[in-house]
Protein backbone atom coordinates (compact mmCIF):
# COMPACT_ATOMS: atom_id res chain seq x y z
CA UNK A 1 0.00 0.00 0.00
CA UNK A 2 1.32 3.68 -1.04
CA UNK A 3 0.62 6.84 -0.64
CA UNK A 4 2.32 8.35 -3.97
CA UNK A 5 2.06 11.96 -2.80
CA UNK A 6 3.80 11.45 0.87
CA UNK A 7 6.68 8.61 -1.10
CA UNK A 8 5.10 6.62 1.59
CA UNK A 9 4.58 2.58 1.64
CA UNK A 10 3.77 0.34 3.37
CA UNK A 11 4.79 -3.32 2.85
CA UNK A 12 3.38 -6.37 4.37
CA UNK A 13 6.19 -8.85 5.87
CA UNK A 14 4.57 -12.50 6.12
CA UNK A 15 6.06 -14.95 7.77
CA UNK A 16 6.40 -17.13 5.03
CA UNK A 17 8.19 -15.03 2.79
CA UNK A 18 10.00 -12.59 4.61
CA UNK A 19 10.47 -13.51 8.58
CA UNK A 20 12.30 -17.28 7.98
CA UNK A 21 15.40 -16.11 8.36
CA UNK A 22 17.61 -13.28 8.90
CA UNK A 23 18.99 -13.52 5.82
CA UNK A 24 15.40 -12.96 4.65
CA UNK A 25 15.23 -10.06 7.01
CA UNK A 26 18.29 -8.49 5.59
CA UNK A 27 18.03 -8.44 2.17
CA UNK A 28 14.43 -7.03 2.50
CA UNK A 29 15.78 -3.89 4.58
CA UNK A 30 18.72 -3.72 1.70
CA UNK A 31 15.65 -3.87 -1.02
CA UNK A 32 13.75 -0.99 1.23
CA UNK A 33 17.23 1.11 1.74
CA UNK A 34 17.54 1.05 -2.41
CA UNK A 35 14.28 2.06 -2.86
CA UNK A 36 14.76 5.11 -0.12
CA UNK A 37 17.74 5.92 -2.36
CA UNK A 38 16.70 5.43 -5.87
CA UNK A 39 13.64 7.04 -5.57
CA UNK A 40 12.76 8.77 -2.10
CA UNK A 41 10.04 6.27 -0.90
CA UNK A 42 9.84 5.34 2.71
CA UNK A 43 8.47 2.12 3.41
CA UNK A 44 7.72 0.69 6.41
CA UNK A 45 7.55 -2.73 7.16
CA UNK A 46 4.17 -4.69 9.21
CA UNK A 47 3.76 -8.12 10.41
CA UNK A 48 0.02 -9.75 11.10
CA UNK A 49 0.83 -8.51 14.41
CA UNK A 50 1.30 -4.84 13.53
CA UNK A 51 -1.97 -5.21 11.50
CA UNK A 52 -4.48 -7.22 13.13
CA UNK A 53 -3.13 -6.18 16.95
CA UNK A 54 -4.18 -3.68 19.22
CA UNK A 55 -0.89 -1.42 19.54
CA UNK A 56 -1.56 1.43 17.30
CA UNK A 57 2.48 1.16 16.73
CA UNK A 58 1.87 0.83 12.83
CA UNK A 59 -0.34 3.50 12.66
CA UNK A 60 1.31 6.31 14.44
CA UNK A 61 4.77 5.44 12.15
CA UNK A 62 2.68 6.37 9.29
CA UNK A 63 1.55 9.50 10.60
CA UNK A 64 4.86 10.37 11.45
CA UNK A 65 6.57 9.81 8.02
CA UNK A 66 3.19 11.66 6.87
CA UNK A 67 3.99 14.82 9.60
CA UNK A 68 0.67 14.22 11.41
CA UNK A 69 0.35 14.78 14.99
CA UNK A 70 -2.46 13.24 16.66
CA UNK A 71 -3.38 13.21 20.28
CA UNK A 72 -5.02 9.90 21.09
CA UNK A 73 -7.35 10.18 24.30
CA UNK A 74 -10.03 8.29 25.60
CA UNK A 75 -13.67 9.29 24.12
CA UNK A 76 -16.29 10.29 26.98
CA UNK A 77 -19.30 8.41 25.44
CA UNK A 78 -21.73 10.31 28.21
CA UNK A 79 -21.88 6.98 29.65
CA UNK A 80 -22.77 5.96 33.10
CA UNK A 81 -21.58 3.57 35.56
Amino acid sequence: MGIPEALVGIEYDGAEHHLRTVADRERDEARREDIRKRWRWRVLPATSADILGRSPHLEGAVMELLGISVDFRRQDWGLQA
